[in-house]
Parts: structure tokens; sequence; C-alpha cells
């Protein structure tokens, strides 16, 4: 029977003895002493005695390789569960840098979008404050605000104030110099009544009159203002002007 007590044998307070020792005992390099203690121990040990009938059965050198691979294995384990795990639990280095060019391309984007939006938006603030309205803005503001204050329109012809007659015939003529040349932008008034028109650039002018005598007052800057006696409706008419002296 095995006896569980711990006792003082040649290897010591140790209930076992070594792999070491064992080997010795298998090679016969052991004194006498110590290969008869061991010798006692293994009628009684049941564990020792398997131990070295397997090394009995197996090579010596695969025994120490296989046990050096072991021992390196369960340090290399040992290893991994006690290294420190970096950036918040990320164990591989790489994946932090790329997520954090990610974040660095994204930001550089939005940076860029951002300042060219609001270039373009002072450049388009700063070309609407200096140029002028087109002619086309000014006339939809002028119908707007015609619209708003709920202004008639204006008569079709520029020429004649909209208090003139609606008359069945009208005087055609031309205003001219004393070279015979059309005076542009004279005045024709129908003398005592407010009924006049203004001649285009060669000095031809039309106003809608019923049939009858008038007389007309004719102006022009540079010249003297004339009267002119004429009938409607008649041949176009000409009108000489002579110049301030």
């Amino acid at each position: 029977m095995r006896n569980d007590k711990i006792q003082i044998s040649e290897w010591g307070l140790e209930e076992h003895p070594s792999v070491e020792l064992l080997r010795q005992y298998e090679e016969g390099t052991l004194p006498p002493a110590t290969n008869y203690e061991l010798e006692k121990h293994l009628l009684d040990c049941e564990m020792c005695e398997d131990i070295l009938t397997g090394m009995s059965l197996s090579d010596r050198e695969r025994t120490r390789q296989s046990r050096y691979r072991i021992w390196q294995r369960v340090r290399t384990r040992l290893r991994r569960k006690h290294r420190p795990r970096a950036l918040h639990g990320l164990a591989d280095w790489r994946v932090a840098l790329g997520l954090l060019m990610m974040f660095c391309s994204l930001g550089l984007i939005l940076f860029y979008h951002y300042t060219r939006t609001a270039a373009q938006e002072k450049a388009a603030m700063q070309a609407a404050e200096i140029l002028p309205p087109s002619p086309e803005e000014l006339l939809a503001r002028t119908i707007d605000a015609a619209l708003v204050l709920d202004i008639p329109a204006p008569p079709a012809s520029n020429h004649l104030e909209s208090s003139r007659p609606q008359a069945e015939f009208s005087l055609q003529g031309q205003v001219l110099d004393t070279r015979g040349q059309g005076i542009g932008l004279a005045t024709v008034q129908v003398q005592g009544s407010p009924w006049q028109t203004s001649c285009d650039e060669q000095g031809f002018f039309r106003l809608p009159l019923d049939a009858g005598s008038y007389t007309l007052l004719v102006s022009s800057a540079g010249y003297a203002t004339q009267t002119f006696s004429v009938k409607s409706p008649d041949k176009a008419v000409r009108l000489l002007l002579e110049k301030k002296k």
C-alpha cells in the first residue's frame, strides 16, 4: 500500500522524485542509497511507477522536445492572456490608424465643402451689390410697383399727353431749321390747349386733331419759339424755326 505521508528521503521533502531523478534511475547512474530509496518509493507510488514505465518506452530526446513545446505554448498563452489591450479594446493598431485616417478625410471634405459654399455665397452677394439692375429687372420692378399702387397704364404713344382728344383725323409734319435739317425732340403744342407732342430725332411729329384750324406753338433748345397756323386734316406741314440771336 502507498504511504500518503510525506517522508524525508534522498530527494528532500518532496512527495515524489523529480523526472530527472527517475531518468537517472532508469539509466542506472544513481548512488546505491538513493537507488534503494527510489525503489522503495516505487513500490508504494503507482504514479511514479507509470512515469518510469513511460520513460522506458519513449525516447529521451523526443520527450525533452515535447516538454519544451508544451512549456512554450503555456508561456505564450499566459502572455496573451495578460497582455494589455491598447486603444480602448482595439487589438490591432492598424485598425485604429485606418479609422483615424477615415475621420480625418471626412473632416477635410466637410471643411472644403463649407468654405467653397461660403465663398460662392459671398461672391454672389458682392456681385448683386455691385452690378446695376438690368432693364428687364427695372421693368419688372416698375410693373410690380404699378400693380401695388394701382397706377393706370400709360398711353400707347409717348409723344402725346393723356388729355389729348380722341380725334378721327391727325396732323402730321416736320420741324426744320433754316438749312432744311430736321430738329430732333422739338416740342409742338396746340396753343390754348394742353395737347402737345415731341418730335422724333428727324423732327417728324403727329397730332390727332379734329377737323378745323389750329395754331401750333413750336419750340426747341437753341431756337426761337414760333407760332404756325395750320388746318386739320391737311397734308404734311413743314415748320421752320430760326436760331436765337
